[in-house]
Formats: structure tokens, C-alpha cells, sequence
């Protein structure tokens, strides 16, 4: 199954840039997993997420699963997130999460989106709900496969 992230922005905390880059590795080795950074707008809100979108929309193959990540989404456990995880494998098309920049993701987007997940119901900083989505999903991988990482019940 392949995996992409297309990200807003770029990680500019080293510690978080880390940690992402430690659990990219680790998804590796259970998924081919990319991460695709595409460069933020500036400029009014609206214009910077009608621009962002467009730059989405261009990345995102025809075929794809195209997850967003919105806090308005669905909240799934550890353990719901890994058997979704599974369900959208056995279906085999590639997914593409996409996470916006701190405005959050534009109308268009949510529209191509097959599904929309929640992190968490509080607001986490952009940089922080990469890293949270990135051991999220490794965890995820870790529970399929019986990975003693995840110590849940």
C-alpha cells in the first residue's frame, strides 16, 4: 500500500523536524511512505487556502484515497485508526493525507477528500499534528503486525 503526505508548510522546529523524520523511517519499513512538502501562501487567509488548494489538487494522483486532516473529521483510537488502516489496504488504492497549513484546509479540498479524520478534537500547532499523524500511523502499523510498540488493552 502506498502512503503520501502532502504537507503545507515546512517543519522549522528541529526537534519536531526529528521526530517526523524518525517515524518516516519506522512506516517504511511496514509501507512505502512519502511525505510531500508544498510551500505555503502568504497573503489574506482566503486567497493563501484558495492558493494552497490549488497546489494540493495539482499532487493528488487521479486515483487516489484522499484522506484530510481537519479537526472536524472523525476521531478514531489507536486501535480504530490501525483497522481502518487495514480496510483501506485491503481495498489497494494509494492514500493521500493531507494536512493544510495553520489556516487549515480549503472548501475544495474537503470536497475531493473520500474521508476526513480528526486528530484530536483540541487544536494542535501545525508542526505538532505531523508529528502526532506520523506516529499515529506508525503506531497504527505497529498494532497490525502485533509490534509490542503499542502497549493498549
Amino acid at each position: 500500500m502506498q502512503i503520501s503526505l502532502l504537507v503545507v508548510g515546512r517543519i522549522k522546529q528541529k526537534g519536531y523536524a526529528q521526530a517526523c523524520s524518525e517515524y518516516q523511517t519506522r512506516i517504511n519499513r511496514f509501507s512505502p511512505f512519502q511525505v510531500i512538502e508544498l510551500k505555503d501562501q502568504r497573503g489574506a487567509r482566503d486567497y493563501s487556502l484558495a492558493r494552497e488548494a490549488q497546489d494540493l489538487l495539482q499532487k493528488i494522483s487521479p486515483g487516489a484515497y484522499v484522506v484530510c486532516l481537519d479537526d472536524q473529521g472523525t476521531a478514531f483510537s489507536s486501535e480504530e485508526f490501525a483497522h481502518w488502516l487495514e480496510k483501506q489496504k485491503i481495498e489497494g488504492a494509494p492514500i493521500t493525507f493531507v494536512l493544510g497549513s495553520g489556516w487549515g484546509l480549503d472548501a475544495n479540498i474537503k470536497k475531493r477528500a473520500n474521508f476526513t479524520l480528526s486528530l484530536s478534537k483540541m487544536t494542535l500547532p501545525h508542526e505538532l499534528a505531523r508529528v502526532v499523524f506520523c506516529e499515529q500511523l506508525y503506531r497504527a502499523f505497529t498494532i497490525l503486525q502485533g509490534h509490542p510498540y503499542h502497549h493498549g488493552d
